[in-house]
């Protein structure tokens, strides 16, 4: 099964996509500024990771293993320049 990266996972939008993945049974990580504002129910089923596009040094542990990326966080225009070469668009 891929592993997939939800970023955005503490807000509206992306704590639903990882709860909806959660329960359609996939492996998901969830990439996060702040893992202690995961929702509990989320964490429960899925690993939180720093993720913060202002800080690169975060990037190479949230993408490991990551076959797949789900996008939820919003402004966030360097997302095309760090996603991993096997995630980019042709």
């Amino acid at each position: 099964m891929s592993r997939v990266v939800v970023t955005g996972a503490t807000g509206t939008i992306g704590g639903k996509t990882a709860r909806k993945l959660l329960d359609a049974g996939a492996d998901i990580r969830l990439g996060v500024r702040d893992t202690s504002r995961v929702a509990e129910p989320i964490a429960a089923g899925a690993e939180a990771v720093e993720l913060d596009f202002e800080k690169p040094e975060t990037f190479a542990a949230a993408f490991e293993g990551v076959t797949r990326r789900g996008r939820a966080a919003v402004g966030c225009p360097r997302l095309r320049c760090i996603q991993p070469p096997a995630l980019r668009a042709p």
